[in-house]
């Protein structure tokens, strides 16, 4: 069943997808073909044609225009590189842990 996308003019777009829920083609109000996109198995955008968009696209997921990541919802994905990415997260020197001391707080102790 394709899903309803309807524009702040009114008109309306039906998404098509495929198993994988990747939208594969759009279509208008009459059923006419208004444009279709390919994927290869990462995510990449292999072809597109037609003029009418959508932000949704592989695995049915929002697409930004910006930075070409994917949204998951609690991660994103970067088809570039096949890497996922934490939503937010900053790059940051890791810390080390050292057994019996907590980072931030006085050395523990043991008293028998």
């Amino acid at each position: 069943m394709p899903v309803e996308q309807i524009s702040s003019g009114g008109t309306v777009t039906y998404l098509h997808h495929d198993q994988q829920r990747s939208i594969r083609l759009l279509t208008g109000s009459t059923g006419t073909v208004t444009g279709s996109t390919t994927f290869d198995a990462y995510g990449n955008k292999t072809g597109s044609t037609g003029t009418n968009i959508t932000p949704l696209g592989y695995d049915g997921q929002y697409t930004s225009s910006d930075t070409g990541l994917i949204y998951l919802r609690a991660r994103v994905y970067d088809p570039g590189t096949a890497q996922f990415g934490e939503l937010g997260r900053q790059s940051h020197t890791p810390s080390v842990v050292v057994p019996g001391k907590v980072p931030g707080l006085p050395p523990l102790s043991r008293t028998l």
